[in-house]
């Protein structure tokens, strides 16, 4: 097995913060989970990520969050602003 790249650990980072705020298995969230299908309300949100920030050690602007149509889309944004090398 390899170790996790950086984006695969993001990747892990937000579904189970998403799991925590939307009470979903995590079977149902992965990288193509489109945010709308997660019926996250703004303080749901707010918690998603202040549980990245805390994980991770960075700020994520909420304000980029309606910019995400996918998880993908918002890991590939931490990934960005955050890269960790292996």
């Amino acid at each position: 097995m390899q170790p996790a790249t950086g984006t695969e650990s993001t990747v892990g980072i937000v579904v189970n913060a998403l799991q925590a705020a939307s009470k979903m298995p995590g079977t149902e969230i992965d990288a193509d989970t489109p945010f709308d299908a997660l019926g996250l309300d703004s303080l749901d949100v707010v918690s998603v990520l202040s549980a990245i920030e805390t994980c991770l050690g960075i700020y994520v602007r909420s304000l980029h969050m309606p910019a995400f149509d996918r998880v993908r889309d918002l890991v590939g944004y931490i990934d960005r602003v955050a890269p960790r090398g292996a």
